[in-house]
């Protein structure tokens, strides 16, 4: 019952979260040339689309997945992670399935980074930070350093084979540290896989586009 629970409740976080976004997207000057458009219907929360972007008096499509760090509400983190696998579990079953982040069937071209998200003690959200991702220009990033798709479930496969050996942060012989790692949750239920990236590094190898920075004292 509790996971029930928290699922719902984090369901009702997201839903509140949007609500707050949907009011501050207009006020973004890089965003105004945009007609934006939530989609909560199953068959884009299934494609991974969360926001349609139309560009004005031209044709282009824009499909958005936001992500948002909920559960650090109040605190400025560094890194996002980008899910490779998990195990998805029933009662009486389980199976592997591939994170977003690869998953061929997500139509998203562009992520949505929410970070930095601020709260007062009314809980009422009062800030974030938005940096815009272009998905294929990050995994064609990563290819460049031989770090394929083929060879990135490679090592997620070695991680699985031995998740006593090789649970938490994981190098990447690849790509420096300070760009990135493997971050194995093998203590959570879901047991994800996935690739933790420095947002500075997307920033500053222009895979990502700080949108709304942190208003945070303390950045």
């Amino acid at each position: 019952m509790a996971a029930i629970n928290d699922f719902i409740t984090n369901l009702n976080e997201e839903a509140r979260l949007g609500k707050y976004l949907d009011l501050v997207y207009p006020t973004i000057d890089s965003l105004s040339d945009f007609e934006i458009e939530r989609k909560s219907d199953k068959k884009s929360q299934n494609a991974g689309i969360d926001l349609q972007l139309t560009r004005k008096n031209r044709y282009e499509v824009i499909f958005v997945d936001e992500k948002a760090q909920l559960f650090y509400i109040n605190k400025s983190l560094s890194t996002f992670t980008f899910e490779i696998s998990y195990i998805y579990k029933k009662r009486f079953w389980s199976s592997w399935k591939k994170g977003w982040f690869f998953d061929e069937k997500k139509r998203t071209n562009t992520y949505f980074l929410i970070t930095c998200i601020q709260g007062n003690d009314r809980e009422e959200f009062t800030g974030f930070r938005l940096i815009r991702v272009n998905r294929k220009l990050l995994q064609d990033y990563l290819a460049q350093h031989e770090l394929t798709e083929k060879k990135i479930f490679i090592y997620e496969k070695k991680f699985r084979s031995n998740e006593e050996l090789y649970k938490g942060e994981q190098p990447i012989a690849e790509i420096p540290r300070s760009f990135g790692t493997f971050h194995c949750s093998f203590h959570l239920k879901e047991r994800p896989i996935n690739l933790k990236i420095s947002l500075q590094a997307l920033i500053d190898n222009r895979l990502g586009v700080e949108l709304v920075p942190c208003t945070m004292k303390k950045y």
